[in-house]
């Protein structure tokens, strides 16, 4: 006899039209919107990501994780609609499987159920961000499960969800650097859940074991690559030019006097920035990828210094080995550099980089369009032939319906109301009322939100895509909190 109170019989049988229904709609929008793009859009941070595929390496400029789902696909079909249909369905499962497991687990209104499933099906950020050759939807799908996941853990913990958690984030860390402090969370929920000792310590060793493996890969592939051992180029690279962005604000420069290896690169430093523009006259908002990619900046050009028989002219992201050793050469200088200079001026690093950072973070910048007013766009030689298009121009339609122009707007309106929603559900004492997996949601949402804060506004310049998997957790708790409020507030008067 099937138990009426198990989550399979609450979504397959209390409420199957609500899942049929959202799949219909699913489904139809999925063929609107490859009516309208035919093919995968690509943009800049693709051709990192074909780069690395077409050239089978272990290692790239970014983490790897991605470039390895899309070799993994090619085995099988060279045609992107197979990379948008993979990407769309673990997306929208993984925001259905999250969908019913809040409807299940908080107990949720019937008016607040619609309005949850119309944000998370009809958002054209959500549905269209599966058509990019980028990671930014594979990372949303897995950011997701694993979120979702530790919501039933905390519920019912199980041992098989301690090692689907273990596998889920070492995927995450294969695909974005920016997923380096969710284990930080699950080791706690872990750690302080009620499933045995055993099992604890055998998740957390698998874990251990897995990073550590990742880790340890990683930096030898970097070693055979350069001759160093580092493990992420990248975020060497962006240290250092966010600590650029900071000391172009600072008047009295030639003062600071580096340690000897670094002096070559500080007097190029130091001559940039006393000739280039003012941040008067150029704000740091324009500059925020800046000193990381543009040929201009003093870390580009100490680049080509350094590593003269790099092949510039297809340089950062179609060259081939060659260009993607002299970038990576210089990952390690750069990180020191940048921790030299961050260390040398905390509280400067602190009012003119984190100060912005928090800026960018409330208005994030769109990075990408999905509106191409000529009806198409240009991909490099090495896309064309690794999906096997005909030409480099790749079609596309001029309609604006699923623009994302106005999600700076809403993903900002969402993360205010979420800071009110968490800060009201505790002032108006509604954890004494609520039961424990709601306690435990609303503060494993809230933990999440702000460490994800506190990387982006500290460590990564924030753009608009890095915001996708806090919409989508957003876009359920912020109705599910303004409800528990509105009802606690009504029966109280």
């Amino acid at each position: 006899m099937e138990n009426k109170n198990s989550f399979k019989y609450f979504v397959f049988k209390e409420h199957r039209w609500l899942l049929y229904g959202a799949i219909v709609v699913l489904i139809i929008h999925f063929v609107l919107i490859k009516l309208l793009y035919p093919h995968a859009i690509s943009d800049i941070d693709s051709r990192y990501y074909v780069r690395a595929a077409d050239l089978a390496i272990n290692v790239d400029m970014r983490p790897i994780g991605y470039s390895l789902f899309l070799r993994w696909i090619h085995f099988f079909t060279h045609k992107d609609i197979a990379v948008v249909i993979i990407q769309f369905i673990l997306l929208e499962c993984a925001i259905l499987y999250f969908y019913f497991s809040l409807l299940y687990l908080l107990r949720t209104g019937k008016f607040i159920r619609y309005l949850i499933l119309f944000g998370l099906i009809m958002n054209p950020m959500i549905l269209c961000i599966n058509n990019y050759v980028m990671s930014d939807g594979l990372f949303a799908a897995l950011t997701v499960w694993w979120f979702t996941l530790m919501l039933w853990f905390c519920c019912c913990p199980k041992p098989s969800q301690v090692y689907a958690m273990a596998m889920l984030l070492i995927c995450l860390f294969a695909i974005r650097y920016n997923s380096m402090f969710y284990p930080v969370i699950s080791a706690t929920v872990v750690l302080f859940s009620k499933i045995g000792w055993r099992v604890k310590l055998a998740g957390l060793a698998l874990g251990c074991l897995l990073f550590w493996g990742f880790i340890r890969y990683t930096t030898s592939q970097y070693y055979k690559l350069t001759g160093q051992r580092d493990f992420s180029p990248f975020s060497g690279w962006q240290l250092a030019a966010n600590a650029l962005l900071m000391y172009r604000h600072l008047p009295d420069r030639k003062a600071d006097i580096p340690p000897s290896y670094l002096q070559p690169l500080h007097q190029l430093v130091l001559h940039h920035l006393d000739t280039a523009a003012t941040p008067d006259s150029i704000p740091d908002y324009i500059l925020r990828n800046y000193f990381m990619w543009d040929i201009r900046s003093p870390l580009q050009h100490y680049l080509y210094m350094r590593c003269p028989n790099m092949d510039f002219n297809s340089f950062p992201s179609d060259g081939g080995i060659q260009t993607l050793r002299g970038w990576v050469s210089m990952g390690k200088l750069y990180r020191e550099y940048g921790a030299w200079l961050i260390k040398k001026h905390p509280l400067a690093y602190g009012q003119y980089y984190i100060s912005q950072g928090l800026e960018w973070f409330v208005d994030s910048k769109a990075e990408f369009s999905n509106t191409f007013d000529q009806g198409g766009f240009v991909v490099t030689d090495r896309i064309k032939r690794w999906f096997g298009y005909s030409s480099q121009w790749v079609h596309s339609t001029t309609f604006k319906g699923y623009t994302f122009i106005v999600f700076p707007f809403i993903i900002g309106l969402l993360n205010l109301l979420l800071i009110l929603g968490t800060t009201g559900f505790y002032y108006c004492r509604c954890h004494t009322i609520v039961s424990p997996i709601f306690n435990w949601a609303i503060a494993l949402n809230a933990v999440f939100w702000l460490m994800n804060f506190v990387f982006l506004v500290t460590l990564a310049p924030m753009t608009l895509r890095y915001a996708l998997p806090i919409l989508i957790l957003n876009l359920g708790f912020v109705p599910v909190l303004s409800e528990r409020i509105y009802h606690v507030t009504v029966t109280t008067q």
